[in-house]
């Protein structure tokens, strides 16, 4: 499975939990917006570390040059991969295909992998705390 393929199955597995759970919005906006959201998780990790290694603390506001360019760049590419033009529709396809046991073994990853990026952020806060 290369990169896109996985990109697209996380997207598959918060589509399909997003049809599971209510919510006032349809499940690919949704999806798009939990699959972001992981995005922007590692990105600020990523900042809280690189913040660390200089030994210095600098501000992230989500309005300021450092918080705006991420979530555009992020934003524009779930618009390219999953909002226009479905894209992602034929991948799900697949996966729908796919046996009980490869689709559970692949359900713990990404949750796996949510987790991760979660306690992640949370642990490259703390040893970045504001001063």
């Amino acid at each position: 499975m290369n990169t896109k393929e996985m990109y697209y199955y996380l997207f598959y597995k918060f589509y399909k939990f997003a049809k599971w759970s209510p919510s006032i919005f349809p499940s690919d906006v949704v999806a798009t917006l939990l699959v972001a959201s992981l995005e922007l998780w590692a990105i600020f990790s990523l900042s809280n570390y690189y913040d660390i290694v200089r030994g210095k603390h600098s501000e992230l506001y989500f309005l300021s040059f450092k918080g705006i360019i991420p979530i555009l760049i992020i934003l524009s590419t779930k618009f390219y991969y999953f909002g226009s033009n479905n894209k992602w529709k034929p991948y799900f396809i697949e996966y729908e295909k796919w046996p009980k046991e490869k689709n559970t073994k692949g359900t713990w990853i990404v949750v796996s992998l949510t987790i991760f990026i979660f306690l992640n952020l949370g642990l490259s806060s703390y040893f970045n705390p504001p001063h």
